[in-house]
Parts: C-alpha cells; sequence; structure tokens
C-alpha cells in the first residue's frame, strides 16, 4: 500500500524568496529533479522485476497522468525493457453520458468505461496475444478502431496503463496480482500565506483549465462548473486507489505557481469580462449548454485569481521539455 505521508506545506512567502532569474531557475531544477527521480527509481524496480509484466497508473484529474506514463516508460527503456502504453480514456463507451440533475454529463465514473473489453484487452496482451485497441474521439463521443492500433507485448515488455480507474478493483483486480504494479500519482500539497490558500483540489483546478482551454476548447467557467462531477467520483475512488497502489508519486513542481497560476487567472479574467459585458456564456459540459450553478462558478474563479495573482508570474519559456507542466499550458 503506497503513503501519501504528510501533507507538504509550501510557503507563498518561499516562493517569492526563490523568485529572480538565477534562483527561480534553481527552483525548477530542483522541482523537476525531485519528480523525475521519482519516475527513474519505479523505472529501476520494474525493470529489474522478472514478475512485472504491467503497471497501473492512476490518479485525480489533472494528476499528470499521461506524462507520467510517457516518462516512465521511456525510463524503463533505458534499463533494456521496452514498453507499450494504453490509455483508459480509449475505452469510454460510445454515445451520450448519464447526466446529473444540474444537467452535468458524467464523464469521470468508472461506468463510461467499458471495463469488460479493457480487462478482455489487458489479458490477451499479458498471455502474448495480438488486440485492436480502439481511439475515442471526445468531440464526437465515438470510439473507433484504427489499422495502425493493432497492439502486442514484445518479450520482457512492460504494459503502461494510465487513467483514473487504472487501480480499481474492477481493472487491476482481474489480472494476477504478481504481475502488476500499482502507482498513484497526484499533486499533494498546501500553498499557505498568511492563511491556507491552495488545496491540492485547487491546484489541479488551476491546471484543468489551463489544459481545458488550450485543448478542449472549454472555458474556464465551464470548467469549474463541472468540477462538482468530479470531486463526486473522487471522493468515493481516492482512498481506495491509493490502497491499492505500490508507489506514490507526488507531482507538485513548486514553482508551477509562478506559470499555472497566472496562466489561468488570465483565463478566468476573460470569462469574467465577457459575463460582465453582458455576453451569455455557455457552456459544453451541459446537457443544454447553460451553466448548471454559474454563481458558484464565478465565486472559485474569483478566489483562484486572487491568489494567483499574489505570485510573481513566469513566463511558460521557463518550463523545459521534460516538465510535467507541459502537459497543461502548451
Amino acid at each position: 500500500m503506497a503513503e501519501l505521508g504528510a501533507m507538504p506545506f509550501i510557503s507563498s512567502e518561499e516562493l517569492e524568496e526563490n523568485f529572480g532569474s538565477q534562483r527561480t531557475e534553481q527552483l525548477a531544477r530542483d522541482s523537476e529533479y525531485n519528480f523525475l527521480k521519482s519516475v527513474t527509481d519505479i523505472a529501476y524496480e520494474a525493470a529489474w522485476s522478472r514478475e512485472v509484466k504491467a503497471i497501473f497508473i492512476s490518479g485525480p484529474t489533472s494528476s499528470g497522468k499521461t506524462t507520467f506514463a510517457d516518462r516512465l516508460g521511456s525510463a524503463i527503456h533505458l534499463y533494456g525493457r521496452p514498453t507499450r502504453r494504453i490509455s483508459l480514456d480509449d475505452y469510454y463507451f460510445s454515445g451520450d453520458y448519464e447526466f446529473d440533475e444540474q444537467g452535468r454529463p458524467d464523464m469521470e465514473s468508472i461506468s463510461t468505461i467499458d471495463v469488460e473489453l479493457l480487462t478482455a484487452h489487458l489479458a490477451a496482451l499479458l498471455r502474448g496475444e495480438e488486440v485492436s485497441v480502439p481511439s475515442y474521439d471526445f468531440t464526437t463521443r465515438t470510439r473507433t478502431y484504427l489499422p495502425e492500433n493493432q497492439y502486442s507485448l514484445a518479450n520482457n515488455a512492460i504494459l503502461v496503463v494510465e487513467g483514473l480507474h487504472g487501480l480499481s478493483a474492477q481493472v487491476l483486480g482481474r489480472l494476477p496480482r504478481e504481475q502488476t504494479m500499482g502507482v498513484f500519482i497526484c499533486p499533494w500539497a498546501t500553498l499557505v500565506g498568511d492563511r491556507k490558500l491552495l488545496v491540492p483540489e485547487q491546484i489541479r483546478q488551476l491546471r484543468r483549465i489551463c489544459r481545458d482551454f488550450l485543448h478542449r476548447g472549454t472555458g474556464p467557467l465551464a470548467t469549474l462548473d463541472y468540477w462538482p462531477v468530479i470531486s463526486a467520483t473522487e471522493e468515493v475512488t481516492f482512498e481506495e486507489y491509493v490502497s491499492r497502489a505500490d508507489y506514490f508519486v507526488n507531482s507538485v513542481i513548486k514553482y508551477e505557481f509562478f506559470v499555472v497560476g497566472p496562466l489561468a487567472a488570465g483565463y478566468l479574467k476573460q470569462d469574467l469580462a465577457r459575463l460582465e459585458s453582458g455576453e451569455i456564456l455557455t457552456s459544453p459540459l451541459t446537457r443544454t449548454g447553460e451553466f448548471a450553478d454559474l454563481d458558484a462558478a464565478v465565486a472559485k474563479a474569483r478566489y483562484l485569481i486572487y491568489v494567483s495573482e499574489r505570485m510573481p508570474q513566469l513566463d511558460t519559456d521557463v518550463v523545459p521539455p521534460m516538465s510535467i507542466l507541459n502537459e497543461f499550458i502548451h
């Protein structure tokens, strides 16, 4: 069982003291080193194991699962074992979702995943068979099969499986436990000043606001309006998935408060300005396009802006190519 350990408290004053060209670069180097070391440590253990054939990576939204899976696969490869990555997102059912009372679609529950097909494919791959892995299009909500997605595992290869529900009993529990390794990843820290400023969930909100705006065409207020659906799933899965993990990885990158926070705040202020000008905003994350609770989303936005504007701002160019933060800002 993985241990989260005591939550680190990151002081805004300490961060500000490290702001400046050389000091910030050293802060970035130290932050990135700590994260990459966790990648290489797990890769080392997996590569040297004669039993492990699959690694399952789980964690709440905007924890950096995809980048971590890619970095882990590359590190394992350096130790002489090939890898193959599979994303649970490609096993979404085609068609519409279930909706909550406010018209928000449930895209978070494990019921949206074709677990039967997923586990059948995983078992076949571990037996050395070839499978046709699907691709899921979130825009059209359809699952397709491409001829190039015929997957098999090479001799001595390790399967890297990433997704929110990768450590579910319905997924991991159906495979030989001695052949698997579990990793739980999330940013686990609290930003404090003269009082508590940001908790882990809000750190992930800032990350997801940026990613949704840049890659999914979703406005930041719409992201915050959808968050109750995300929270509902995490409340019932967080402890279970941590308990099933062999390793815990803290993906908070200290200097991200100089980059992700101000970037997200800028996007939020754009939405608020449109709203204050009288424009009627719509959300792609509800059945009708209307916000489920616009007032609540605006209140969350104003607080995130308030905290983010207290921090110095750095351009995204300072983020090195290997950083997990690129998953959210580019």
